[in-house]
């Protein structure tokens, strides 16, 4: 009985107990709420500095984007201070630069060109990944919050993170255009390495943050059901899985799978098709196991009898549906878009 008390005195003092709410309910913070939240992780991180280096940081940088994404007053006064502060007790913002970039978007302009940045010389092994934090600096603070929760999907709320979160990234246009650009970056650097005008390294076309921006840019794509991206798709699916030697090897099988859910999660004939040619002509067995789950073997009848095609959708669908007036119809109301 003692312990107990002791425990709740001390949660009372620090004020941990209002970290459990996230796992239990789906609050909204008014700003000056969501300036005291920032305040309270910013002296934990101060009071235990080891704590926030490496792994360990994800706990602070999850909780900072928790509570940005259910704030409903960013324009208030107070979050400047606060972010700083948090950004301040934070050396690694690389861990979770996305949620970095959002934060030093409360403080002013000079202070998130700087942040920007930084982000980008940490990150120059990932240029992709830069590439998109670029974008997210010219969305809307919202937009950018909600990039930054689809890109750190915190493990603790994952029963409140299902439901297809990518579908909030493709109603915004910037991030659309920059989907287009960075497949394509990323079919270019492919197409390089077959051509063997790049070097050759088994895995190593593109680094695991980068697979994590096709990965998002392809859902987005395939979500709004592109034009452009089959013959893309197509070409970046076949090259990542398939060597440019005889080695039984791929340029980048985190890049296969992440394309191979990206089209579990947003089927269309074409794409069924395409992961099904891509893994037939892979060397690597894990790849096969990987795609076996989400290929149908592609034949006429599966094509033209809609009860085999298990809801696939055409891409070829008429431009109107990707009007803002069209999609905000088909979409249920959210908080943010």
């Amino acid at each position: 009985m003692g312990r107990s008390s002791a425990s709740s005195e001390h949660r009372r003092r620090h004020g941990t107990g209002c970290f459990d709410l996230r796992h239990k309910i789906d609050p909204v913070f008014r700003g000056s709420a969501c300036r005291d939240y920032l305040e309270l992780l910013a002296r934990r991180a101060e009071e235990g500095p080891a704590k926030v280096t490496g792994l360990g940081s994800s706990w602070h940088w999850h909780h900072a984007c928790f509570v940005l994404n259910r704030c409903i007053e960013l324009s208030y006064d107070g979050l400047a201070s606060a972010a700083r502060r948090f950004l301040t007790a934070m050396p690694e913002w690389h861990v979770a630069p996305h949620i970095a970039l959002a934060l030093a978007r409360l403080v002013d302009s000079s202070f998130t060109a700087r942040a920007l940045e930084r982000l980008v010389a940490e990150l120059a092994d990932d240029p992709l990944l830069a590439d998109e934090l670029r974008v997210a600096a010219e969305l809307d603070l919202p937009s950018a919050i909600t990039l930054a929760s689809v890109a750190h999907p915190d493990p603790g709320r994952a029963e409140l993170a299902e439901g297809e979160p990518d579908h909030r990234l493709s109603a915004m246009l910037l991030y659309a255009e920059f989907a287009e650009a960075a497949l394509s970056q990323a079919a270019e650097r492919v197409r390089a390495i077959h051509a063997l005008t790049l070097p050759y390294f088994a895995d190593k076309a593109f680094t695991l943050r980068e697979s994590s921006v096709i990965a998002r840019t392809a859902r987005v794509a395939l979500d709004r059901d592109e034009a452009w991206l089959p013959p893309m798709l197509d070409e970046l699916f076949l090259k990542v899985s398939v060597a440019p030697t005889a080695a039984k090897t791929m340029p980048s099988q985190s890049v296969a799978i992440a394309l191979g859910h990206a089209i579990e999660a947003f089927p269309t004939p074409e794409t069924v098709t395409s992961c099904a040619m891509s893994c037939g002509l892979c060397g690597m067995p894990v790849l096969r196991r990987n795609c076996s789950a989400i290929s149908v073997a592609p034949n006429a009848a599966w094509l033209d009898d809609p009860k085999s095609r298990c809801g696939c959708r055409s891409i070829s669908r008429s431009p109107s549906r990707n009007s803002p007036r069209s999609r905000a119809a088909s979409r249920p109301a959210s908080g943010r878009a």
